[in-house]
């Protein structure tokens, strides 16, 4: 075959190879499977015969199998620190298959007979223990032989919400149940498991249904055995304590929708049914439309799955239980219903791919087929696809929302992106066993991108009406070079960068010369890219750079100016950001880069039951788009003691943590702050009781790695403040002090749903601050239990332990305007810490200066409009040292008087930040 002169020819044989070759062990090979669930649900036992055909071409020495259960041994150390939570609610729960007692031909093996072994995972840092287990053959099966392997095996099951995992009364075991045979091919690209002639018996326990394959059976009064029929080797197998069967014929094929819930009365479960059968009804009429063939049964299940909103086993569609219910903006569902349309349309044409490609490339072909199915049913129901930022920009003044926008961190994130490549960190689906296939997103993209979407729909429809390979079809497909678009995109995504050079614009008698230079930096790619020009006007012109000339001129005339030039304008591209090491890899995209919306990172508000006197602090950040390197900072706050505010330039440094972070910074603030006469039964001596307004200079400087908000569960942080001030009293005093604050602290993650922080600091004035301005203990984030007046001095020193831990979450609770309640929290914490008198430093850790308290209180987190999170706080603080229940004050007439201090304070809290 001809490869034009830029093509990586290894890179391409390499596919090819792949796409064309047989696999090792062929649909020949079968299996017949006998389990059942032991240990009240815990665990799974059963026997597994195979017959394995080898069509390798040389003897067979060994036979591996994927132990897929023993991903879960250690699985909560895998997702990102925002997903452990989601995926395992109640803490540490492993996941395991063993074997025993196995027989090659009806010899039992000896120990030595069989091994496990360690694997390294696409996209995992670390070897998976035990995933593959290799069975010696006691003598090398020669080619075109068959040997016969039983072996008995049990899973234990982890309590996790995801395809894997029993939680909520669902067991559901997909993506490998049994030990299943893993593919050895020559060229080491791939070992991909292959299907398989599956034979299934289930016992299935009294008062359990039971989804399998292509069907079903309903909870029963007593145990039965159910038998199933398949030629897949991810084989769903699915209990639950009760069964909501809906059944529906359309287009002759019989569309089944499944779920645990059993409230026929309420609303939202009406729609969701209601919703997800139209779906499939409508893709159903596309896939017809496209030439597809019909399949006997479409089962659609609802299971309580984190792990991806929707996704196949096998056939059978498997849908998260929450796919309607995290946003209750019916434009945001729309992401969702597109979700469900793309899968629905890849097991609609999984039947027709399996017939015509190699295993593995399948299942990739459908996909790509189904993302192109759903698109015509999206333009059959007249709905218009928006982007995520298009729907949520009206509240982007939100960190969260900012954060979803540039940086989410999100339950199904990629759900609700215009992006190409969807990251799959787990790779729990069969075909993707140690390879680095991309997902049909990606190729339905490129080639629409490539060719159009007319031409790309009669590509897709000529595959489904001609028996011929998706392979050979793109080969003949004119408009493009078939060898160089595999190449490309049917592997590892490629690292690329895009960038404008430079953009120019000459202007005399009233015509405008502009030239735009754009360039790519990575992998050499044909890849069309849009560049958005933006006039002074409000016009607009596209223009498709085809990627061939790099870096390439782009020349336009015009009437008008420009406002702004724009590269890949609708988010089709994936750019790394491994060539731009601390940036956003779209920082460079936009010329000029224009201001994001005013971002409000910080509003607090808090007080407590004694005082009844509100503490209110704000924040807002002005950033450029994708700049993760400038932030300009105001900020406000209005206390008992203090009104004022600031403005601060910070430099961020360091490595990214997210699209929005990187991990250090440093900057200057100059603020303004009128500080408030003391209260007259204070002990702060006269030199530092008056009123004043006060200016100061400082520099802040500090590291955070914590990139998830409101509860990071691992990371630290620390900043260090230096400043000076200088002011005019009300009485026409001077005042002047220097002031040193030094802060810090420490989250872990010691099991999903437990945080440990620890936290403190340190800060002193020097010279003669107003009373307000005094270091405290009597802080939102230190001692709460502690009368304001009580903790001021020229220094302070404290530290905070809390232990938090999750009471219950996504409990699914609404509330009035499009709440609910997403997380409620304990925290158990202790705190304890020291001041100097107001006149000195002397005073540090004298008893009479010493406080520590203990308490317990609740973060109650609260979801608004599905996307923008805040924190309702209550916390109970009660004094432990001093020991007396009574302070001494002093009078307005300079008498020292005894006062009861308060057993505990209920302090109360509203926030964004934690």
């Amino acid at each position: 075959m001809p490869v034009c002169g830029r093509l990586n020819v290894a890179k391409f044989c390499a596919v090819a190879l792949f796409l064309l070759m047989p696999c090792a062990l062929q649909a020949m090979d079968a299996v017949t499977l006998d389990v059942s669930l032991v240990d009240k649900g815990r665990a799974l036992e059963g026997r597994a015969a195979f017959t394995i055909v080898n069509d390798t071409g040389a003897p067979l020495e060994h036979v591996s199998f994927w132990l897929y259960p023993n991903r879960f041994a250690k699985g909560w150390k895998r997702p990102r620190e925002h997903e452990v939570e989601w995926l395992y609610p109640r803490g540490k729960s492993e996941g395991r298959m063993t074997l025993h007692a196995v027989e090659v031909d009806g010899v039992p093996l000896s120990d030595e007979g069989v091994s496990l072994r360690s694997f390294r995972e696409p996209g995992q840092a670390a070897l998976t223990s035990d995933l593959l287990a290799d069975i010696r053959l006691p003598a090398p099966l020669a080619a075109g032989q068959s040997v016969r392997i039983d072996t008995r095996f049990r899973v234990t099951i982890p309590l996790r919400r995801g395809r894997f995992g029993r939680h909520g009364g669902v067991i559901s075991l997909c993506g490998g149940f049994y030990p299943i045979p893993v593919d050895r091919q020559p060229d080491g690209l791939s070992r991909v498991p292959p299907s398989l002639d599956t034979t299934l018996r289930v016992r299935v326990p009294a008062g359990l249904g039971l989804v399998s394959a292509d069907g079903f059976a309903l909870p029963g009064q007593g145990g039965s055995i159910a038998t199933f029929h398949a030629v897949d080797s991810d084989v769903p197998l699915i209990f639950m304590d009760r069964m909501t069967v809906t059944q529906d014929a359309k287009e002759g094929v019989d569309i089944v929708h499944i779920m645990r819930d059993h409230r026929p009365a309420a609303a939202d479960f009406l729609d969701r049914i209601g919703r997800a059968m139209d779906i499939a009804g409508g893709v159903l009429g596309a896939h017809l439309a496209q030439g597809g063939h019909l399949p006997g049964r479409l089962i659609l299940v609802e299971i309580p799955a984190f792990d991806r909103l929707v996704q196949l086993s096998g056939s059978t569609v498997i849908m998260s239980r929450q796919i309607w219910r995290l946003a209750p903006l019916e434009k945001a569902r729309l992401f969702h219903d597109l979700t469900l349309a793309r899968s629905v349309g890849a097991a609609l044409s999984l039947p027709d791919a399996r017939r015509k490609e190699s295993p593995g490339n399948a299942e990739l072909v459908a996909e790509t087929a189904g993302c192109i199915t759903a698109d015509l049913w999206l333009q059959a129901e007249r709905r218009q696809q928006q982007s995520v930022s298009d729907l949520v920009r009206f509240a982007s003044f939100i960190p969260y929302v900012d954060n979803l926008i540039y940086a989410p961190q999100i339950p199904f994130e990629h759900a609700y992106t215009a992006s190409t490549e969807e990251p799959d960190a787990l790779r729990d689906e069969l075909w993707r066993f140690n390879n680095e296939l991309p997902r049909g997103r990606r190729i339905a993209t490129r080639l629409e991108d490539r060719i159009g979407k007319a031409q790309t729909r009669r590509l897709m429809k000529g595959w489904h009406e001609e028996d011929h390979s998706f392979f050979d079809l793109l080969i003949r497909t004119p408009g493009i070079d078939g060898q160089s678009f595999l190449a490309d995109w049917w592997g590892r995504y490629p690292v690329v960068q895009y960038a404008l050079a430079d953009v120019d614009s000459r202007c005399a008698g009233g015509r405008c010369t502009h030239t735009i230079r754009v360039r790519r930096d990575g992998a050499p790619l044909e890849e069309p890219v849009t560049i958005r020009v933006t006039f002074r006007d409000g016009t607009v012109e596209d223009i498709v750079w085809d990627g061939r000339e790099n870096p390439a001129t782009i020349t336009l005339v015009s009437r008008g100016r420009i406002r702004f030039v724009q590269v890949d304008p609708d988010a089709r591209l994936v750019e790394s950001a491994r060539l731009t090491p601390g940036e956003s890899p779209l920082h460079d995209n936009r010329r000029p880069m224009g201001l994001r919306p005013p971002l409000l990172s910080e509003f607090v508000i808090w007080g407590d039951t004694v005082t009844k006197k509100p503490f209110v602090h704000w924040s807002v950040d002005l950033r450029r788009r994708h700049d993760i390197s400038h932030t300009v900072v105001l900020q406000g706050a209005v206390t008992p003691r203090r009104a004022g505010g600031s403005i601060g330039y910070l430099r961020h440094l360091g490595r990214a943590l997210t699209g929005n972070d990187r991990s250090w910074y440093l900057g200057p603030y100059l603020s303004v702050n009128r500080h408030m006469a003391s209260a007259a039964e204070t002990a702060i001596p006269e030199r530092n009781r008056f009123a004043a307004t006060m200016a100061s200079l400082s520099v802040l400087a500090g590291m955070n790695n914590r990139a998830v908000m409101l509860d990071p569960g691992d990371g630290g942080a620390f900043s260090v403040g230096l400043g000076y001030a200088a002011g005019v009293g009300e009485d026409g005093r001077s005042a002047r002090y220097g002031a040193l604050s030094v802060r810090g602290g420490r989250t872990a993650a010691p099991a999903p749903g437990h945080r440990l922080a620890l936290y403190g600091g340190a800060e002193g004035r020097i010279g003669t601050p107003p009373a307000s301005s005094l270091a405290t203990l009597s802080a939102r984030t230190a001692l709460r239990g502690f009368d304001l007046d009580e903790t001021y001095g020229q220094a302070a020193i404290y530290g905070v332990a809390e232990w938090r831990h999750t009471i219950a979450g996504s409990t699914g609770v609404a509330f009035p305007l499009g709440t609910a309640l997403d997380r409620l929290q304990g925290v158990l914490f202790a705190g304890a810490g020291t001041t100097s008198p107001p006149g000195g430093f002397g005073g540090l850790f004298h008893e009479d200066n010493l406080y520590a308290e203990a308490g317990y209180g609740l973060r109650i987190f609260l979801l608004a409009l599905g996307v923008a999170p805040y924190l309702l706080a209550v916390d109970f603080a009660a004094p432990i040292y001093p020991l007396s229940r009574y302070r001494e004050v002093r009078r307005s007439d300079g008498v020292m008087v005894r006062e009861r201090r308060a057993p505990f304070r209920l302090v109360l809290g509203i926030t964004q930040t934690f």
